[in-house]
């Protein structure tokens, strides 16, 4: 009977008693899966406007702690227009777990084409023209790290400003329409030597590598 009570005894204290969750084990792993990864890849792309015109593009971004580095592309204008990639290099900071906001300088080059106008047999005139620039950024991201991807939506304002600018000279001719006689045009147009200062809104999702 001793024997018997003792081991009855054991098998109570067994099932009553939990055992701790291991230095390492779950709680741990999911607190250090929901903190802010040291390093992760940002990816956006969306629409908005600038003095130029209408203006959409996108980016990728790998960041190291505070430090962001990566490709920048973008579309702005209506009838002249600047189509170019830059380098983007700068800080960023999560002010929440959701909440982050970027602040980079930018130097890349942009394909600039002047039109010659609407309905008009003129080509316009185009160059390559180096920039540099800024962008603020600002982005609201859903759901805790819990996963290796979240998505988000963010606006971006940012400036470029050119660093030279040229006169290009070109020639065409015209038939008029009427009559049919050929009109020849030597025409000069300064690329160049400009601002663009805009505003996009983006979608986007960040990702651990």
């Amino acid at each position: 009977m001793r024997v018997g009570g003792t081991i009855g005894g054991l098998l109570v204290v067994l099932c009553c008693v939990r055992p701790a969750p291991a230095a390492d084990g779950g709680a741990h792993e999911e607190t250090d899966l929901q903190s802010t990864p040291p390093i992760r890849l940002h990816f956006d792309g969306g629409l908005g406007g600038s003095n130029t015109g209408f203006n959409f593009g996108g980016l990728g971004l790998l960041r190291v702690g505070p430090l962001e580095t990566g490709p920048g592309c973008q579309f702005s204008g209506l009838l002249s227009s600047r189509t170019g990639c830059g380098l983007l290099l700068g800080f960023a900071t999560d002010l929440s777990p959701s909440w982050t906001v970027d602040l980079l300088g930018e130097l890349g080059v942009n394909r600039v084409h002047e039109s010659g106008g609407f309905l008009t047999g003129d080509p316009g005139a185009s160059g390559n023209i180096a920039y540099t620039g800024a962008r603020l950024g600002t982005r609201w991201s859903f759901g805790k790290w819990h996963r290796p991807m979240r998505a988000n939506l963010g606006l971006w304002l940012f400036a470029q400003r050119d660093l030279s600018g040229r006169e290009v000279r070109y020639s065409y001719s015209e038939t008029g329409w009427l009559w049919g006689e050929t009109t020849e045009h030597n025409m000069r147009r300064h690329l160049g030597d400009e601002w663009e200062l805009g505003l996009r809104v983006v979608a986007g999702f960040d990702f651990i590598p």
